[in-house]
């Protein structure tokens, strides 16, 4: 039975089905990470920067990134898992440094 939900057609209206929306906590994992001092945007966006983490991130997770001096943040969503781990920014902010 549960095949046969999964298999029928959208609805006709276009609208999303229940079983389909469920708690992102349930579905994903958020990471948190303090850069150190050298590392730049540009560097976390690199396929190897996140090799030595790898095996714990997954497809949709987010991970948010703060540099060092607290003058910037990033928030990535994971495109690809382990081996090599794709990210994307969803935004990034910067701050005024004190």
């Amino acid at each position: 039975m549960v095949v046969q939900l999964m298999n029928r057609p959208p609805p006709a209206d276009g609208a999303v089905r229940p079983h389909r929306l469920r708690d992102a906590f349930d579905c994903r994992s958020t990471f948190q990470v303090v850069l150190d001092p050298e590392t730049t945007f540009d560097d976390i966006l690199k396929l190897d920067f996140w090799v030595h983490v790898a095996r714990r991130l997954k497809v949709r997770d987010r991970i948010e990134v703060h540099a060092h001096d607290g003058s910037w943040y990033a928030e990535l969503v994971v495109r690809s898992g382990w081996p090599r781990v794709s990210v994307a920014p969803l935004r990034r902010a910067h701050f005024p440094t004190q």
